[in-house]
């Protein structure tokens, strides 16, 4: 395309527009080539992202049916339903933005720290850390406990007290920069560095354990967390 510019002595710009430009629209219209080019790129980007993460998540979703025969287990699956809500977060990104556009920055920072609230609540309730006791051979006895407890933590299960632990850290951090207490902008960055964390951190059992280490009351930090996350995401965007 340069070269066939430079045949016709136009501009590559002039070439595509197919007309010849003014000196002065001439840079203009160069700029907002340029602009459109990189929105456009960016477009393209977000859906491959996108499309790949559904296709991602629905691997794992149908990966037990192949992995239990070399002994992965179901863990694998525990990824699938997070993969796919992400990839479908990020094809509608631009739908989500318009309506969180309509937040303020302050609306948004209560509503991240109502769900890190909610999550706080769930991991006291005495039904989302698990352990895995056996009664006998081939027979197992579930147990569920608060994230607060130290019984997981005994048997090695360490995810759910490290996850409770930085929910509360994150909680108070959010209380304060809600307050204007803390207004640092590094600190904000953390806050949502330490969130994505913890976030991990509350998938870990599942994940290194199995997928009977995850309960419905898990299901709904993980959630409430991931909640969170986006909120961050928006109110650091618009700082």
């Amino acid at each position: 395309m340069q070269r066939l510019a430079e045949v016709l002595q136009v501009s590559v710009t002039e070439l595509i527009n197919g007309e010849k430009l003014a000196g002065g629209d001439a840079k203009e219209q160069a700029d907002l080539a340029v602009v459109e080019m990189l929105l456009y790129a960016k477009k393209m980007r977000r859906k491959v992202v996108g499309i790949l993460a559904l296709i991602i998540g629905l691997c794992m979703m149908v990966s037990p049916m192949y992995a239990a025969g070399w002994g992965a287990g179901l863990a694998v699956s525990i990824w699938g339903p997070f993969m796919i809500t992400l990839g479908i977060v990020i094809l509608n990104a631009h739908k989500l933005s318009a309506k969180f556009a309509k937040l303020s920055k302050y609306a948004a920072g209560f509503l991240s720290l109502s769900a890190l609230l909610v999550a706080l609540i769930l991991e006291a309730l005495p039904f989302g850390a698990v352990c895995v006791f056996a009664d006998g051979p081939g027979q197992k006895v579930i147990s569920t406990f608060s994230y607060f407890s130290l019984i997981p933590y005994g048997y090695a299960n360490f995810f759910p007290l490290m996850t409770a632990i930085l929910t509360v850290l994150l909680g108070v951090l959010s209380i304060l920069i809600l307050l204007k207490r803390l207004r640092a902008a590094k600190l904000q960055n953390g806050v949502f560095i330490c969130t994505v964390i913890t976030f991990v951190c509350s998938l870990g059992s599942p994940i290194f354990y199995g997928i009977e280490y995850m309960t419905v009351t898990g299901a709904g930090i993980s959630m409430m967390l991931l909640i969170s996350i986006l909120l961050q995401a928006f109110t650091n965007r618009v700082r």
